[in-house]
């Protein structure tokens, strides 16, 4: 890592605990700057932070900014954020946190996953291939890495991996030596105005990778066939389940316990088993395969890399247990994940499937209503919640009301939670077996929920 001048300069970011955020200002301080930051609230991430000798305000006020000299706020951070206008007045430095990954990372080599779907599980298993053949790699990411207990590490060697964020269309900030598509889906509209606009950020990330680097991207996702097809002047790529590609898979056993396949490339064949469920994991690793193979690690490496995978916080996470019941606390907050998420259980267990939704801002329930109220098959029981707004403004036409009454009509056993009492309640009810499963689904305050209703009444 390229060392830089001035290390008597404090570093405020505004948003600290936002996941992006937090990994950033931990590797700051991994490189010797006095890095300190707000948030509107405490939160895992902020107190991880202090524990390392981070200084965390709670609150916005001008006051937390008087001794920096530079200022990165997260995408959540509104222009009208008083800590902002601040730094602003003084004229103050000010990047936003895509701008500051990737001068952090200018001075490396890098791989840079990019997608709608499925990029925080790939960033962390290119960053357990790379540690595993000796890379010590600089990691990023967006969850909390289990092997590291952290989002973020600063590493010595000359890679990075980087979980890049095209929420506020940031990631083209990246110049990739090899990017990765996962997918793209309807995601972000808010910010792009159209599809359209989302799918042509995707072709400039593609465009910005150098003529010695490469796009590795899945041809499974009509869209990113739609894009590549426009991409002539860079190397691109292919890796799929269903399609002829670069990199395939074939051979699939998927049990409660472990999924594996057998890797098509370049003449060869490769078995990979992975300690995860689900079809969208084989296509991480594969894509993670194809990553290790363009850096020269061999295959006995991967390999082994991916069957000891441990995972990431929030993804298929094991969190105890309600009558028998195992409880999974996950991320998943769009009707594509939740329908991945659903078949993943139906390969863990055998007995009935319970899912507690908690839609993910009202802008997203009311773009996606649709496919929200079509995402739950396989489940056996539907909770819905009130939708989680972030930092919506405010409440749209559609509320989580509507989707509760809508989803009826398709699925027979239907639930309403209105708070998380009323949640503790319906679950302490239910008589579940030790065959079944409970789904906490969402990006809002139920993960939180979960693991205290479990803790209150679990087994």
């Amino acid at each position: 890592m390229l060392k830089f001048a001035n290390y008597e300069t404090t570093i405020h970011f505004v948003g600290i605990g936002g996941i992006g955020m937090s990994g950033i200002a931990e590797i700051m301080h991994s490189l010797g700057y006095n890095v300190q930051g707000s948030d509107k609230s405490s939160s895992q991430n902020t107190e991880r932070l202090e524990r390392i000798g981070i200084n965390v305000f709670i609150g916005h006020s001008t006051a937390n900014i008087q001794n920096a000299n530079v200022i990165v706020f997260s995408s959540a951070i509104k222009s009208d954020n008083i800590e902002l206008q601040e730094a602003r007045r003084k004229q103050m430095p000010c990047l936003s946190r895509a701008e500051m990954l990737s001068q952090i990372v200018r001075f490396k080599k890098s791989v840079v996953i990019a997608g709608s779907h499925g990029k925080t599980t790939v960033t962390s298993m290119c960053a357990a291939i790379l540690e595993m053949a000796g890379f010590d790699p600089t990691v990023v990411n967006g969850g909390v890495i289990n092997t590291y207990k952290t989002n973020a590490k600063l590493g010595s060697g000359d890679w990075a991996v980087i979980e890049s964020d095209e929420s506020d269309g940031s990631f083209v900030h990246f110049f990739p030596t090899i990017g990765v598509i996962t997918n793209i889906d309807h995601e972000h509209i808010t910010h792009y105005g159209s599809f359209e606009n989302l799918k042509t950020a995707f072709k400039t990330y593609l465009n910005n990778i150098p003529f010695y680097g490469a796009g590795i991207v899945s041809i499974d996702d009509e869209n990113v066939r739609e894009i590549i097809n426009t991409i002539t002047d860079r190397k691109i790529i292919t890796y799929a389940l269903n399609r002829d590609a670069t990199y395939m898979a074939t051979n699939i056993l998927q049990t409660q316990d472990y999924s594996s396949f057998d890797v098509l490339y370049n003449g060869k064949k490769c078995s990979v088993e992975i300690p995860l469920m689900g079809e969208h994991n084989i296509k991480n690793a594969i894509a993670t395969f194809a990553v290790g193979t363009e850096l020269g690690i061999s295959e006995s490496v991967m390999q082994s890399a991916l069957k000891a995978f441990t995972g990431v916080n929030r993804r298929f996470t094991n969190i105890g247990t309600i009558n028998g019941a195992l409880c999974i606390d996950d991320y998943a907050h769009h009707p594509t994940e939740i329908k991945a998420l659903i078949k993943s259980a139906k390969q863990k267990v055998r007995g009935t499937i319970t899912i507690v939704c908690q839609p993910h801002r009202f802008t997203r329930l009311n773009l996606l209503f649709k496919e929200f109220c079509e995402c739950f098959d396989g489940a056996d029981r539907i909770i819905v919640m009130p939708v989680y707004k972030a930092d919506d403004k405010e409440t749209a036409n559609i509320t989580s009301g509507d989707l509760y009454a809508s989803i009826r009509k398709k699925y027979q056993n239907v639930l309403f939670a209105n708070d998380k009492e009323d949640l503790g309640k319906i679950l302490s009810e239910i008589r579940f077996t030790e065959d079944d499963i409970i789904l906490f689904a969402g990006a809002g305050s139920i993960s939180k929920w979960a693991r205290e209703i479990v803790n209150n009444i679990g087994d």
